[in-house]
């Protein structure tokens, strides 16, 4: 299998995962039942559940694609910008033997 369809698999994969949680969340707070609250894999609460619990957002912006969409976005948030960085620190650490010595 390719690196492009490893990534794509993922990207899908993740996807998959996102819409499950979120309707998991919206279908806990239809239901009206506030023990129920969503929490994270860390225990803490969800980040969609928070935005949907937001009431200083319109009911548009709290849809399932957008929130889909703004899952993605903090994924790439989370991921684009240190692999940026770890891929220039890493060309500055082969590319001059000096700065791998002083490590």
């Amino acid at each position: 299998m390719s690196t492009s369809n490893v990534t794509i698999t993922l990207c899908i994969n993740h996807s998959q995962r996102v819409r499950a949680e979120l309707l998991e969340i919206m279908n806990t707070k239809a239901s009206k039942i506030e023990s129920e609250k969503y929490l994270s894999p860390t225990g803490k609460e969800s980040v969609h559940s928070s935005v949907l619990d937001s009431p200083s957002l319109p009911p548009e912006e709290k849809s399932l694609l957008r929130l889909e969409q703004e899952g993605a976005l903090l994924v790439l948030a989370g991921t684009e910008s240190p692999a940026k960085a770890l891929t220039v620190i890493f060309y500055h650490i082969l590319a001059k033997p000096f700065v791998l010595s002083n490590l």
